[in-house]
């Protein structure tokens, strides 16, 4: 046998798997060969027939789509590719895992070997990975800040950009490829309806029946007339106190001199003294429009249970008394609530405190606050009630037109 005249073993272009330089098509991808073409081309470190090069539009899109998921593929990806071609001794799989920590060391790779290859585009190396960390640690944010991690695709353009530059000088016998696999598509449609669906989360209208969360508008936050229509549990609110509340909530949420001016609204001062009532109309806005800068959603069913609430919480705040009090001796603090000239409800006391006020040459005198709940708000929502605290000795009383409160 003829040792010499026996075909040799080359690499498919295609491929890349190993075929005989005599074949006309290859074994494994059926492609048409060219066997002048065959023994000429070197072997390449892709088998799917195509440049490393990716195009540009491509990359956002599967990185955008796959909300960021993608940008660990390409990480792997690109050191495979790097690795294979410039026979490095690395792990792609634990520098992808390790994105944050690997990424200035990609960027810079990427900056030289484009640079060798004499791409005049330049870029910073640390400014991109400050830049790439910085908006990938943003995911850690509560909602709706957290999505502004999505924009991390933004500094690896510019990677891919060189990355793009080398590739096509360093694979000049391979074409670019441009159409999207089966996979890709797949990931671009789930990802598409995930993102619409997002979107619908959060710009839906308002609605009693559907929504699982609060749409918010701008609307005043003054108290309104009450309606004695279509109420929610055993008294007064309506689908359109649940409106007004759902503006207030966002009126309110995360802005301190808006809920003062809640607690403002609600307060009622009487010489030095003040007391500050809430009802269960805004016990409910200002508890929501604190858990929402918690970044904590709630549900219309959610409101209805928490104005269903016959309670008026009140706090009587700076009453002076002689002697100081506390949680511990509640037998001599007292919270009644007078209304229909004789009826009475009497309140459960929460919390007593008192601070020293100043000094007589004897005594101290001292102010005192009492925390008291009144559970009867569906029996007084449009009365005039008095509202009496007593420590030891000493009584403070406020009267107030509950029809001027929401």
């Amino acid at each position: 046998m003829d040792i010499q005249n026996q075909p040799t073993t080359i690499k498919c272009p295609f491929c890349a798997e190993d075929i005989l330089s005599n074949e006309i098509n290859c074994r494994h991808c059926g492609e048409l060969l060219n066997k002048q073409a065959t023994e000429s081309i070197p072997s390449v470190p892709t088998k799917q027939g195509f440049s490393n090069a990716q195009p540009v539009w491509q990359f956002v899109i599967l990185s955008i789509l796959s909300f960021g998921l993608y940008e660990i593929y390409w990480f792997y990806k690109n050191w495979k590719s790097i690795k294979e071609h410039e026979k490095l001794d690395i792990s792609p799989f634990w520098r992808a895992f390790f994105t944050v920590i690997f990424a200035y060391s990609l960027f810079e790779k990427v900056r030289v070997l484009a640079k060798e290859k004499g791409s005049t585009e330049n870029f910073s190396s640390a400014l991109l990975t400050v830049i790439f960390v910085a908006l990938t640690l943003l995911s850690r944010l509560p909602e709706p800040y957290m999505w502004i991690s999505i924009f991390s695709v933004g500094p690896l353009i510019f990677v891919q950009k060189a990355l793009n530059y080398y590739w096509q000088q360093e694979q000049t016998h391979l074409q670019t490829r441009t159409k999207l696999s089966r996979n890709e598509i797949v990931l671009i449609i789930i990802g598409g309806i995930i993102l619409i669906l997002i979107l619908i989360f959060y710009i839906q209208p308002f609605d009693e029946d559907t929504s699982t969360a609060i749409k918010f508008t701008n609307v005043d936050l003054s108290p309104s007339s009450k309606q004695e229509t279509q109420h929610y549990g055993s008294y007064i609110y309506n689908q359109e106190d649940i409106n007004d509340l759902d503006a207030d909530v966002r009126l309110l949420a995360g802005d301190t001199e808006m809920q003062n001016l809640l607690f403002e609204r609600y307060s009622i001062p009487k010489g030095t003294t003040r007391l500050v009532m809430f009802t269960p109309y805004a016990n409910t806005v200002i508890s929501i429009a604190r858990e929402n800068e918690k970044n904590n959603y709630y549900s219309i069913s959610d409101i209805k249970t928490m104005l269903n609430y016959d309670s008026i919480y009140t706090t009587a705040n700076n009453l002076p008394t002689s002697e100081p009090y506390s949680i511990q001796n509640l037998t001599d603090i007292d919270a009644l609530l007078e209304y229909d000239g004789g009826k009475t409800c009497r309140g459960s006391v929460d919390t007593v405190t008192s601070k020293n006020n100043e000094y007589d040459g004897t005594n101290w005198d001292y102010e005192t606050s009492i925390s008291a709940t009144f559970n009867c708000y569906s029996e007084v929502y449009l009365k005039e009630v008095k509202y009496i605290y007593t420590a030891g000795n000493s009584e403070f009383s406020y009267i107030v037109d509950m029809s001027k409160y929401k």
